[in-house]
């Protein structure tokens, strides 16, 4: 890791809130009564997803230069743009949220990345890709936990993981 990165990422773990960013640590899956989930490193989620390159809303993809100047103006939107039906969200909206993440974090219990995984390979973030954004804006590296769905075998090759067989009690 370059200065710039280490200096990105410990401004991140201080303004993140209940997120904390640590060093990785070696891909692992476990399932549980919530699902299936994985621990993979953020740059390969990031490289994966592409979330500064993405359209996850319809909106057209959102720049960093958006994100920047939603700090710049102060604009920073604390409620997800998606989920307002009386509102028309805008790239700018998104930008908005996204800005608000990077200075203020998540709540853990939304530290969750919900992915599928197609037969393709291909990877669909269902929830957080504001939060992957955030992720990828401030270069963050380090272990995220993800609810895993789809063609799990796919996701094995894709993901480097193994995923276990569930334990029947």
């Amino acid at each position: 890791m370059n200065d710039v990165q280490r200096t990105r990422r410990e401004a991140f773990r201080g303004q993140a809130g209940g997120c904390d960013i640590v060093d990785a640590a070696a891909p692992s899956a476990v399932f549980n009564p919530e699902g299936l989930l994985v621990t993979i490193d953020v740059r390969t989620l990031v490289e994966l997803v592409d979330p500064l390159r993405a359209d996850p809303w319809g909106v057209g993809s959102i720049s960093p230069e958006q994100v920047n100047a939603a700090f710049r103006e102060g604009r920073l939107r604390r409620d997800n743009p998606a989920h307002n039906v009386k509102a028309v969200a805008t790239s700018d909206a998104h930008a908005e949220r996204i800005a608000w993440l990077i200075r203020h974090g998540w709540d853990r219990d939304i530290d969750v990345v919900q992915i599928d995984v197609n037969m393709h390979g291909g990877i669909a973030v269902n929830d957080g890709n504001h939060r992957v954004y955030a992720l990828a804006f401030v270069g963050a590296d380090g272990p995220i936990t993800i609810d895993l769905s789809g063609f799990l075998d796919v996701a094995e090759t894709v993901l480097d993981i193994t995923i276990p067989l569930p334990v029947n009690p």
